[in-house]
């Protein structure tokens, strides 16, 4: 049976696209997530609907359940909605550069939300997140509220333990070694970067966006090299191998990736079920036996 996800959303109830930001709510009217010990956080990107997220959500769950080759994961899993999108297609598909200041204020109601959530027996609660797109913005803004609300006498009972950013849509000025979120990537306990330089949104209309936002003058995506390398744990280029030659991921090849839910499951430490693919060993024939030919002895006389 599948597993099954909740949702928190900060998106204005009742709306499926578009909407204002809104304190942080659990879709399910209950706080499922207080209480648990680890959880595994999924953030959408730009331009998602509800529908479209809960897609891309339930594709990479049943992904990471493949590879586990098991009936249970050993998170609680909540997909995170955000109002990345607008209600008109077109509005939404132009709409990107002033979505960066809506991941910020969605990173904000999340933080909210999280900060007094604990875990069972009111022990830490770990929080892992895979995020994808913009989303990444939303996830290290996040990160970076954590980091500066830990050392105040009412710090959150929670701890940030690995990131996964895919297709990061976030400048890689902000996390140089003096950007504004590098402090975010050092305080989680693990970041890995999947990208690829295929991505034709990350290379040709992330610049621009970026620089209408105000956020840089034509800056390079972290999804597109994956730089700065120096910043992360891991970082991984992405390509379909089932195809040959494989094909460098685009954008919306992520949550779907066979290959990009293999590296998310291994770098969070899912146990996964390894099948030997059929070409990983050469096929080599059996040795030649060696025929040792009979020997006739001469007849000898004896002496007794």
């Amino acid at each position: 049976m599948p597993v099954a996800f909740s949702q928190l959303s900060v998106r204005e109830r009742g709306a499926r696209k578009g909407g204002r930001v809104v304190p942080a709510y659990d879709t399910s009217g209950r706080d499922t997530i207080d209480g648990q010990g680890r959880v595994l956080l999924l953030v959408h990107g730009y331009n998602n609907s509800v529908d479209v997220a809960l897609r891309s959500f339930s594709s990479f769950v049943a992904s990471l359940e493949r590879l586990a080759a098991r009936p249970s994961l050993p998170w609680t899993i909540f997909g995170v909605h955000w109002p990345g999108d607008e209600r008109n297609a077109i509005v939404s598909l132009f709409s990107y550069s002033g979505k960066i200041a809506v991941s910020r204020t969605s990173a904000a109601s999340l933080f909210d939300y999280l900060k007094s959530r604990h875990g069972p027996a009111g022990a830490p609660m770990a929080i892992n997140i895979v995020a994808h797109s913009l989303g990444n913005r939303l996830t290290l803004e996040l990160v970076e509220q954590f980091r500066a609300a830990a050392s105040a006498t009412d710090a959150p009972n929670v701890v940030l333990e690995r990131l996964v950013l895919m297709a990061a849509a976030v400048p890689e000025f902000r996390v140089e070694e003096r950007g504004s979120l590098r402090p975010a990537v050092q305080f989680a306990r693990g970041t890995c970067v999947l990208h690829s330089t295929g991505d034709k949104v990350l290379q040709l209309a992330f610049p621009p966006g970026q620089t209408v936002g105000g956020d840089g003058f034509f800056p390079t995506a972290v999804g597109r090299y994956g730089h700065p390398a120096r910043a992360w744990q891991q970082e991984l280029a992405m390509a379909d191998t089932s195809r040959s030659p494989a094909k460098k991921y685009g954008h919306s090849a992520y949550w779907p990736g066979r290959e990009s839910a293999a590296a998310a499951a291994a770098f969070l430490g899912l146990p996964v079920a390894h099948d030997l693919p059929a070409h990983a060993l050469e096929a080599h024939e059996w040795p030649e036996s060696h025929h040792i030919p009979a020997r006739t002895l001469e007849e000898r006389e004896s002496f007794f």
